[in-house]
């Protein structure tokens, strides 16, 4: 039993000392020293596009619906995008229609918003243009609304 153990502990020993020789013979050749490169952010582009920017004041009565149109293309995938108060308003009809004359492929057309107001006082609504997947918008329409 001790010759067997004796034998195991010397192929052991000598197997691990192939292993370092192999490691050794095989490591890749010692290289020059590589000099440091400095990687730098890029720098986002400045954008120079200008976003339009309309504000107007309506005055409308209490408890009669008025409504606002803006020109607009869906099929580019712009639309309008509302931002208001609800205390103060509430948004009864949204559409999207082309003029008659225009019913071509790619062609702009109107989008129609109806409001209710809902107490008397000042407010706002903003009307963003842009694309849902896009951050920006190319345009911002702000109405002062005054309802009597």
């Amino acid at each position: 039993m001790s010759k067997i153990l004796i034998i195991l502990v010397s192929l052991t020993l000598i197997s691990g000392g192939i292993f370092v020789w192999l490691s050794k013979t095989i490591s890749p050749p010692a290289s020059s020293p590589q000099p440091e490169t400095t990687v730098q952010p890029k720098e986002e582009p400045e954008e120079t596009e200008e976003i339009e920017i309309k504000t107007e004041t309506l005055e409308v009565e209490m408890d009669e619906n008025f409504i606002i149109t803006l020109e607009s293309n869906q099929t580019t995938g712009y639309q309008w995008e509302t931002g208001f108060e609800a205390g103060y308003l509430e948004l009864v009809d949204k559409k999207y229609i082309l003029p008659e004359e225009q019913q071509v492929v790619g062609a702009g057309g109107q989008e129609i918003f109806t409001f209710f107001p809902l107490q008397s006082g000042e407010t706002e609504i903003t009307f963003l243009y842009k694309r849902r997947w896009e951050e920006k918008e190319i345009k911002r329409f702000i109405y002062k609304i005054v309802i009597n």
